[in-house]
Protein backbone atom coordinates (compact mmCIF):
# COMPACT_ATOMS: atom_id res chain seq x y z
CA UNK A 1 0.00 0.00 0.00
CA UNK A 2 2.58 2.79 1.08
CA UNK A 3 4.97 1.75 -2.05
CA UNK A 4 1.32 2.51 -4.21
CA UNK A 5 1.10 5.38 -2.69
CA UNK A 6 4.51 6.50 -3.24
CA UNK A 7 4.12 5.58 -6.94
CA UNK A 8 1.03 7.50 -7.25
CA UNK A 9 2.56 10.66 -5.76
CA UNK A 10 5.86 10.22 -8.19
CA UNK A 11 3.61 9.81 -10.88
CA UNK A 12 1.30 12.84 -10.07
CA UNK A 13 5.18 14.95 -9.77
CA UNK A 14 6.03 13.76 -12.97
CA UNK A 15 2.98 14.52 -14.74
CA UNK A 16 3.14 18.12 -13.27
CA UNK A 17 6.79 18.63 -13.90
CA UNK A 18 6.20 17.41 -17.98
CA UNK A 19 3.52 20.29 -17.90
CA UNK A 20 5.54 22.59 -17.00
CA UNK A 21 8.53 21.75 -19.55
CA UNK A 22 6.16 21.83 -22.54
CA UNK A 23 4.22 25.19 -21.32
CA UNK A 24 7.08 27.07 -23.06
CA UNK A 25 6.79 24.88 -26.42
CA UNK A 26 3.39 25.17 -26.17
CA UNK A 27 3.40 28.97 -26.02
CA UNK A 28 5.70 28.58 -29.19
CA UNK A 29 3.48 26.61 -31.28
CA UNK A 30 0.68 29.13 -30.81
CA UNK A 31 3.13 32.39 -32.20
CA UNK A 32 1.79 32.51 -35.95
CA UNK A 33 3.44 31.42 -38.44
CA UNK A 34 3.05 33.28 -41.62
CA UNK A 35 4.13 31.78 -45.20
CA UNK A 36 5.32 34.10 -48.05
CA UNK A 37 6.31 33.12 -51.46
CA UNK A 38 9.65 30.93 -52.74
CA UNK A 39 11.94 33.41 -55.07
CA UNK A 40 11.02 32.31 -58.44
CA UNK A 41 14.80 32.50 -59.75
CA UNK A 42 18.48 33.23 -58.24
CA UNK A 43 18.55 36.19 -60.99
CA UNK A 44 15.45 37.64 -59.49
CA UNK A 45 16.67 39.74 -56.78
CA UNK A 46 13.36 42.03 -56.69
CA UNK A 47 11.64 39.93 -53.99
CA UNK A 48 14.37 41.42 -51.60
CA UNK A 49 12.55 45.21 -50.36
CA UNK A 50 9.15 43.48 -50.22
CA UNK A 51 10.63 41.11 -47.64
CA UNK A 52 11.79 43.74 -45.65
CA UNK A 53 9.12 45.52 -45.95
CA UNK A 54 6.89 42.92 -45.09
CA UNK A 55 8.99 41.89 -41.99
CA UNK A 56 9.19 46.18 -41.31
CA UNK A 57 5.18 45.93 -40.87
CA UNK A 58 4.91 42.76 -38.70
CA UNK A 59 7.40 44.16 -36.76
CA UNK A 60 5.29 47.81 -36.07
CA UNK A 61 2.43 45.84 -35.50
CA UNK A 62 4.05 43.47 -32.80
CA UNK A 63 2.29 45.25 -30.33
CA UNK A 64 -0.87 45.30 -30.75
CA UNK A 65 -1.01 41.59 -32.49
CA UNK A 66 1.92 40.16 -30.81
CA UNK A 67 4.84 37.57 -31.98
CA UNK A 68 4.94 35.97 -35.57
CA UNK A 69 7.29 34.01 -37.43
CA UNK A 70 8.29 34.33 -40.74
CA UNK A 71 8.76 31.48 -43.00
CA UNK A 72 9.67 30.98 -46.99
CA UNK A 73 7.62 28.81 -48.65
CA UNK A 74 9.62 25.49 -49.67
CA UNK A 75 9.03 25.02 -53.54
CA UNK A 76 9.77 27.44 -55.82
CA UNK A 77 6.69 29.06 -57.66
CA UNK A 78 5.62 31.64 -60.45
CA UNK A 79 3.91 34.97 -59.43
CA UNK A 80 0.99 33.99 -61.02
CA UNK A 81 0.45 30.30 -58.84
CA UNK A 82 1.76 31.87 -55.37
CA UNK A 83 -0.87 34.26 -56.04
CA UNK A 84 -3.48 31.05 -56.82
CA UNK A 85 -2.17 29.50 -53.53
CA UNK A 86 -3.01 32.59 -51.29
CA UNK A 87 -6.58 32.57 -53.15
CA UNK A 88 -6.70 29.26 -51.85
CA UNK A 89 -5.37 29.82 -48.13
CA UNK A 90 -2.84 26.97 -48.90
CA UNK A 91 0.89 26.85 -48.03
CA UNK A 92 1.20 30.69 -48.91
CA UNK A 93 -0.08 33.02 -46.31
CA UNK A 94 1.03 36.54 -47.99
CA UNK A 95 2.33 37.40 -51.59
CA UNK A 96 3.13 40.74 -52.93
CA UNK A 97 1.65 41.37 -56.58
CA UNK A 98 0.73 44.12 -59.18
CA UNK A 99 -3.52 44.63 -58.66
CA UNK A 100 -5.48 43.83 -61.10
CA UNK A 101 -9.73 43.92 -60.69
CA UNK A 102 -9.35 40.32 -60.73
CA UNK A 103 -6.62 40.07 -57.68
CA UNK A 104 -8.68 42.41 -56.18
CA UNK A 105 -11.87 40.17 -56.60
CA UNK A 106 -10.26 36.93 -55.65
CA UNK A 107 -8.20 37.98 -52.35
CA UNK A 108 -7.40 40.58 -49.89
CA UNK A 109 -5.41 43.56 -51.28
CA UNK A 110 -3.88 45.84 -48.32
CA UNK A 111 -4.32 49.43 -50.13
CA UNK A 112 -0.95 50.75 -49.63
CA UNK A 113 1.07 50.87 -52.92
CA UNK A 114 4.65 49.33 -51.73
CA UNK A 115 6.46 51.07 -54.32
CA UNK A 116 4.24 54.28 -53.90
CA UNK A 117 3.40 53.82 -57.43
CA UNK A 118 6.91 53.46 -59.09
CA UNK A 119 6.05 50.13 -60.87
CA UNK A 120 3.85 51.70 -62.92
CA UNK A 121 6.79 53.71 -65.01
CA UNK A 122 7.74 51.36 -67.50
CA UNK A 123 11.21 51.43 -69.19
CA UNK A 124 12.57 49.25 -72.27
CA UNK A 125 14.45 46.59 -72.35
CA UNK A 126 16.21 46.08 -75.75
CA UNK A 127 19.08 43.91 -77.11
CA UNK A 128 22.32 45.69 -77.77
CA UNK A 129 22.00 44.86 -81.53
CA UNK A 130 17.97 46.32 -81.90
CA UNK A 131 18.91 49.54 -80.02
CA UNK A 132 19.35 51.92 -83.05
CA UNK A 133 15.73 50.21 -84.09
CA UNK A 134 14.71 51.85 -81.17
CA UNK A 135 16.14 55.29 -81.75
CA UNK A 136 13.28 57.08 -83.21
CA UNK A 137 10.91 55.65 -81.43
CA UNK A 138 9.25 57.76 -78.78
CA UNK A 139 5.50 57.34 -78.96
CA UNK A 140 2.66 54.81 -79.03
CA UNK A 141 2.07 54.71 -82.61
CA UNK A 142 5.86 53.61 -83.49
CA UNK A 143 6.03 50.94 -80.31
CA UNK A 144 3.03 49.55 -81.78
CA UNK A 145 5.13 48.15 -85.10
CA UNK A 146 7.11 46.35 -82.26
CA UNK A 147 6.02 43.02 -80.00
CA UNK A 148 6.42 43.34 -76.21
CA UNK A 149 7.11 40.64 -74.21
CA UNK A 150 6.15 39.80 -70.54
CA UNK A 151 5.49 37.18 -68.17
CA UNK A 152 2.72 34.90 -68.41
CA UNK A 153 -0.17 35.79 -66.04
CA UNK A 154 1.00 39.54 -65.51
CA UNK A 155 -1.57 42.01 -65.17
CA UNK A 156 0.62 44.00 -67.47
CA UNK A 157 -0.04 41.66 -70.65
CA UNK A 158 -3.81 42.69 -70.33
CA UNK A 159 -3.04 46.98 -70.11
CA UNK A 160 -0.64 46.85 -72.88
CA UNK A 161 -3.02 44.84 -75.11
CA UNK A 162 -5.99 47.35 -74.50
CA UNK A 163 -3.71 49.96 -75.68
CA UNK A 164 -2.82 47.75 -79.13
CA UNK A 165 0.64 46.49 -78.24
CA UNK A 166 1.31 43.52 -79.32
CA UNK A 167 2.29 41.11 -76.50
CA UNK A 168 3.76 37.55 -76.40
CA UNK A 169 4.55 35.44 -72.95
CA UNK A 170 6.19 33.12 -71.40
CA UNK A 171 5.53 31.41 -68.23
CA UNK A 172 10.06 31.45 -67.07
CA UNK A 173 11.59 34.27 -66.01
CA UNK A 174 15.16 33.66 -67.42
CA UNK A 175 13.47 32.73 -70.66
CA UNK A 176 12.05 36.55 -70.86
CA UNK A 177 15.42 37.66 -71.31
CA UNK A 178 16.57 34.73 -73.40
CA UNK A 179 13.93 35.66 -75.97
CA UNK A 180 14.93 39.30 -76.22
CA UNK A 181 18.19 38.39 -77.03
CA UNK A 182 17.11 35.38 -79.88
CA UNK A 183 15.23 38.69 -81.11
CA UNK A 184 11.77 36.38 -80.73
CA UNK A 185 10.52 39.74 -79.11
CA UNK A 186 11.46 43.07 -79.85
CA UNK A 187 11.40 44.72 -76.24
CA UNK A 188 10.60 44.07 -72.79
CA UNK A 189 8.68 46.70 -70.17
CA UNK A 190 10.09 46.67 -67.02
CA UNK A 191 9.08 48.50 -63.84
CA UNK A 192 11.69 51.83 -63.32
CA UNK A 193 12.87 50.64 -60.12
CA UNK A 194 12.91 46.66 -61.05
CA UNK A 195 15.08 47.08 -64.21
CA UNK A 196 18.04 48.12 -62.35
CA UNK A 197 18.22 44.70 -60.42
CA UNK A 198 18.31 43.38 -63.42
CA UNK A 199 20.74 45.10 -65.95
CA UNK A 200 23.67 44.13 -62.83
CA UNK A 201 22.63 40.30 -63.35
CA UNK A 202 24.03 37.70 -65.78
CA UNK A 203 20.86 37.33 -66.98
CA UNK A 204 20.79 40.62 -69.07
CA UNK A 205 23.62 40.11 -71.19
CA UNK A 206 23.53 41.90 -74.32
CA UNK A 207 20.27 43.92 -73.03
CA UNK A 208 19.97 47.18 -72.62
CA UNK A 209 17.75 50.23 -71.30
CA UNK A 210 16.14 52.76 -73.77
CA UNK A 211 15.60 55.98 -72.18
CA UNK A 212 13.74 58.13 -74.02
CA UNK A 213 10.36 56.69 -73.50
CA UNK A 214 8.84 55.77 -70.54
CA UNK A 215 5.11 54.26 -70.22
CA UNK A 216 2.75 54.62 -67.58
CA UNK A 217 -0.08 53.30 -65.90
CA UNK A 218 -1.74 53.07 -62.43
CA UNK A 219 -0.70 49.82 -61.73
CA UNK A 220 -0.12 49.59 -57.89
CA UNK A 221 1.78 46.72 -55.93
CA UNK A 222 0.06 45.25 -53.02
CA UNK A 223 0.62 42.68 -50.35
CA UNK A 224 -2.43 40.79 -50.95
CA UNK A 225 -3.40 37.66 -48.39
CA UNK A 226 -6.45 34.66 -48.20
CA UNK A 227 -10.07 36.53 -47.97
CA UNK A 228 -10.20 34.20 -45.39
CA UNK A 229 -7.36 35.83 -43.05
CA UNK A 230 -8.84 39.08 -42.25
CA UNK A 231 -6.44 39.34 -39.43
CA UNK A 232 -3.36 38.85 -41.20
CA UNK A 233 -4.52 41.73 -43.62
CA UNK A 234 -5.61 44.00 -41.25
CA UNK A 235 -2.02 43.27 -39.15
CA UNK A 236 -0.13 44.16 -41.96
CA UNK A 237 -1.87 47.03 -43.11
CA UNK A 238 -1.62 48.36 -39.65
CA UNK A 239 2.14 47.81 -39.41
CA UNK A 240 2.42 49.49 -42.75
CA UNK A 241 0.41 52.64 -41.82
CA UNK A 242 2.50 52.96 -38.58
CA UNK A 243 5.47 52.39 -40.45
CA UNK A 244 4.59 55.48 -42.80
CA UNK A 245 4.02 57.62 -39.90
CA UNK A 246 6.82 57.03 -38.17
CA UNK A 247 9.07 57.47 -40.87
CA UNK A 248 10.56 54.15 -41.01
CA UNK A 249 8.71 52.73 -44.62
CA UNK A 250 10.45 56.51 -46.43
CA UNK A 251 13.87 55.16 -44.54
CA UNK A 252 13.37 51.83 -46.39
CA UNK A 253 12.06 53.12 -49.60
CA UNK A 254 14.63 55.84 -50.10
CA UNK A 255 17.52 53.41 -49.21
CA UNK A 256 16.98 50.80 -52.06
CA UNK A 257 19.31 52.16 -54.72
CA UNK A 258 17.27 50.96 -57.11
CA UNK A 259 14.67 53.33 -56.17
CA UNK A 260 17.00 56.07 -56.02
CA UNK A 261 18.18 55.13 -59.33
CA UNK A 262 14.44 55.22 -60.98
CA UNK A 263 13.76 58.70 -58.87
CA UNK A 264 16.87 59.82 -60.44
CA UNK A 265 15.81 58.89 -63.86
CA UNK A 266 12.59 60.50 -63.75
CA UNK A 267 14.01 63.67 -62.83
CA UNK A 268 15.92 63.86 -65.35
CA UNK A 269 13.72 65.38 -67.89
CA UNK A 270 15.13 63.47 -70.68
CA UNK A 271 12.30 61.36 -71.88
CA UNK A 272 8.96 61.28 -72.73
CA UNK A 273 6.76 59.56 -70.99
CA UNK A 274 3.24 57.94 -72.65
CA UNK A 275 0.19 57.48 -70.08
CA UNK A 276 -1.58 54.25 -71.10
CA UNK A 277 -5.38 53.66 -70.24
CA UNK A 278 -6.24 50.83 -68.18
CA UNK A 279 -8.62 47.86 -68.85
CA UNK A 280 -10.17 47.79 -65.10
CA UNK A 281 -11.09 50.70 -62.70
CA UNK A 282 -9.39 49.62 -59.55
CA UNK A 283 -11.87 49.68 -56.54
CA UNK A 284 -8.65 49.44 -54.00
CA UNK A 285 -7.67 53.15 -55.40
CA UNK A 286 -10.41 55.37 -53.96
CA UNK A 287 -9.11 53.94 -50.47
CA UNK A 288 -4.96 54.60 -51.36
CA UNK A 289 -3.84 57.64 -49.33
CA UNK A 290 -2.19 60.39 -51.49
CA UNK A 291 0.57 60.36 -49.37
CA UNK A 292 1.36 57.13 -50.16
CA UNK A 293 2.01 57.93 -53.84
CA UNK A 294 5.15 59.12 -55.12
CA UNK A 295 4.70 62.91 -56.39
CA UNK A 296 6.17 63.27 -59.99
CA UNK A 297 5.57 66.35 -62.02
CA UNK A 298 4.00 65.29 -64.82
CA UNK A 299 4.51 67.95 -67.28
CA UNK A 300 6.41 65.05 -69.18
CA UNK A 301 3.66 62.90 -69.67
CA UNK A 302 1.83 62.70 -73.00
CA UNK A 303 -1.58 61.02 -72.91
CA UNK A 304 -1.15 58.93 -75.78
CA UNK A 305 -3.27 55.80 -74.95
CA UNK A 306 -5.38 53.38 -77.14
CA UNK A 307 -7.12 56.34 -78.53
CA UNK A 308 -4.18 57.82 -80.11
CA UNK A 309 -3.60 54.93 -82.19
CA UNK A 310 -7.09 55.91 -83.88
CA UNK A 311 -8.60 52.34 -82.61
Amino acid sequence: MWHAGLFGRYLILGVIALCLLASPLLKADSTPTIKYQHTKSPNDKRDEYFLQLLKLALDESRVEYGDYHLQQASSLTTQDRAFALVKAGQYIDVTWVMSSTARERDALAIPIPLLKGLLGYRTLLVANDRLKEFDAVDSLTQLAKFTAIQGTGWPDVDILRYNHLNVITSPDYESLFNMLRRHRADYFPRGISEVWLELNRPVSAEITLKTNLVLFYRSPIYFFVSRRNPQLAARIKRGLELAASNGRFDQLFYSRPEIRKAIELLEQREHRIVELELPWTLPSLQQVDPAHWYQHDNSAFSKMGRDALGN
